[in-house]
């Protein structure tokens, strides 16, 4: 959809259904290269409660994909900082929803970790921002734990980190170099005690 932020202070409602999927891609651009809008987005749930919000403001428009729930959600459009408007040059709106790729969802926290057994790998997403992926493993006794990160060229950075038994963590490492080359990130971890460990995967910055 194409429309306009204006006057100062304008906001601009939609509601839609995603139908059963659970994957959000929202953009908001401005069509016209010079423009004194920045337009920004909250995503809201039937009841109006703040579900997801924009990344940070940007020339020209924002975008992101979302997790959430299938259902009915309410999208607010307004400049960055209230105080601007164009009568000549609208925005457009795009809004998509799909299915989630990451069969392992959901799975954004240690209690809902998924299982990793020895010498077997597990493959995963992360398709939404903020989106962090745990697994855990049992470790029965003392042992050299050797842990590989594999991943094509994305454009996101990363981030590994390896948690004790007792949710310590014991080590935490990034691949700033991933929008240029493919991740492979090889870890080796003395573990004294027997237990459940666990691994986060994330953005570096969400």
């Amino acid at each position: 959809i194409e429309a306009f932020l204006c006057p100062a202070e304008d906001q601009d409602w939609y509601e839609f259904d995603t139908g059963p999927n659970d994957m959000l891609s929202i953009s908001v651009s401005m069509q016209a290269a010079i423009t004194p809008v920045s337009p920004i987005y909250a995503l809201r749930d039937a009841q109006e409660n703040l579900v997801a919000s924009a990344p940070s403001a940007r020339s020209g428009g924002v975008s992101a994909v979302h997790c959430v729930d299938p259902g009915v959600y309410l999208l607010v459009v307004r400049d960055a900082g209230d105080l601007h408007q164009d009568v000549r040059n609208p925005y457009s709106l795009r809004i998509d929803a799909s299915p989630n790729p990451d069969t392992n969802e959901p799975n954004d926290d240690r209690d809902s970790a998924t299982e990793l057994m020895p010498e077997m790998g597990q493959t995963g997403y992360l398709a939404c921002a903020d989106d962090a992926d745990w697994f855990v493993f049992d470790v029965p006794e003392r042992h050299l734990v050797d842990i590989r990160l594999e991943m094509p060229i994305a454009t996101l950075q990363p981030r590994i980190e390896f948690f004790g038994a007792d949710g310590e963590p014991i080590f935490n490492k990034v691949n700033r170099a991933a929008p240029r080359e493919p991740t492979d990130m090889l870890e080796s971890i003395a573990v004294a005690n027997a237990g459940t460990y666990a691994i986060k995967i994330s953005d570096d910055d969400g």
